[in-house]
């Protein structure tokens, strides 16, 4: 009996390993939606209900387009909008009715749901939409053609938050109240008179305060992932790309070594002004390239999942397309990711590989645009 305890208890600690794994790599984003109809029936039908609950998700998606940090995805999406309206059904999953509601005096019927967004279904449409606009770019004498584009990724990490206390300012004013009888004897020991002294004395508190904000200290963060998961995310949507260590002895481009710390400490997570024109004019002189790309991941937003209890990690990808001859910016994307593990560094992890491949869909995107 001990020996079969031992195997049950075994087996449940897999079966949750399995479980807490799936929730680590699936991102969830659950969306609510609600619609009404005043119905001309006592009740409402089937044909109702249908209706009604089409409407609602409807509304649920609209509600997943709102939401912040969608950026360029939802350009796309509008872009197609007919496209993936028709596909609610593979769009929408789990869905389940939260009220459901008719008011026989009026004959109204409202319904209300959540459903979970199954956004890989979302990046396969998406990348579906950019290897045919690439197709027909490449067909009329692309933007890109076949020459390949360069990569630079930095990546930073949040590491300490700096917290100012208030300034206070108090200013005091004091002064001091007395008085002092004293008499004054003639030279023939008569009183002649008294003197009288007063010194007044007060004080008086105030000043201003001023609040500054915490500010918050990065670390270089681990650019692997952006470095070998975005070129592959672009060669995938019909895009060459080649990193950006490969051309720095040909082209002579400055190490990053050298400059992934004032990345990291930019206030705005910036690459210093003369990083970027070496960078551009040793592209110009060297010819291998006619377009190149900086990417910038951003991590932060540490936290816990209130609804599993996973650790919680964002982070932030920002992407620009640059032309090597003008060093004019030509696209641009950003995207923020959440990502949920038992543990924190593979909650960074998650969220970093699917931010990289949703910019790499979406900046694909956008350079067959930009070739029609």
């Amino acid at each position: 009996m001990n020996h079969m305890n031992k195997t049950i208890t075994k087996l449940l600690a897999s079966l949750c390993i399995i479980a807490a794994c799936g929730a680590a790599n699936a991102q969830i984003k659950v969306v609510r939606g609600e619609a009404a109809s005043t119905l001309s029936g006592a009740s409402p039908s089937d044909v109702d209900r249908t209706a009604v609950m089409t409407a609602a998700k409807q509304a649920a998606w609209r509600s997943y387009l709102a939401l912040p940090g969608q950026g360029e995805l939802v350009d796309q999406i509008r872009a197609n909008e007919q496209m993936f309206t028709s596909q609610l059904d593979n769009l929408l999953v789990d869905v389940t009715v939260v009220d459901e509601n008719f008011d026989p005096a009026s004959h109204r019927y409202n319904l209300r749901i959540k459903a979970t967004v199954a956004e890989s279904v979302v990046n396969s449409m998406l990348r579906s939409l950019s290897r045919g606009a690439r197709g027909q770019a490449n067909a009329g004498g692309g933007f890109l053609g076949n020459t390949p584009i360069m990569v630079l990724g930095m990546a930073r990490e949040a590491d300490v938050i700096k917290s100012f206390l208030e300034k206070q300012t108090r200013v005091s004013e004091s002064a001091r109240d007395s008085e002092n009888n004293r008499s004054k004897v003639s030279a023939g020991g008569r009183k002649a008179g008294t003197e009288l002294s007063s010194e007044r004395t007060k004080e008086v508190t105030g000043g201003n305060r001023e609040a500054k904000r915490d500010k918050v200290n990065f670390k270089v963060g681990n650019v692997g992932v952006l470095n070998a998961k975005l070129p592959r995310a672009l060669l995938q949507n019909g895009i060459k790309a080649t990193p950006y260590a490969f051309l720095m002895k040909p082209c002579r481009l400055p190490n990053p070594d050298n400059f992934s710390k004032q990345y990291a400490a930019s206030e705005l997570g910036e690459l210093p002004s003369t990083v970027l024109a070496q960078i551009q004019e040793n592209l110009v002189s060297c010819g291998k390239v006619r377009h190149w790309v900086f990417a910038s991941m951003e991590t932060g937003g540490y936290g816990s999942d209130p609804n599993t209890g996973f650790s919680l990690a964002t982070v932030t990808v920002n992407v620009q397309l640059y032309e090597v001859d003008t060093g004019s910016q030509v696209a641009s994307v950003s995207k923020d990711v959440s990502g949920r593990s038992a543990d924190q560094t593979d909650a960074i992890k998650v969220a970093s590989e699917n931010a990289v491949q949703a910019v790499g869909d979406i900046i694909t995107s956008q350079v067959a645009a930009l070739g029609q």
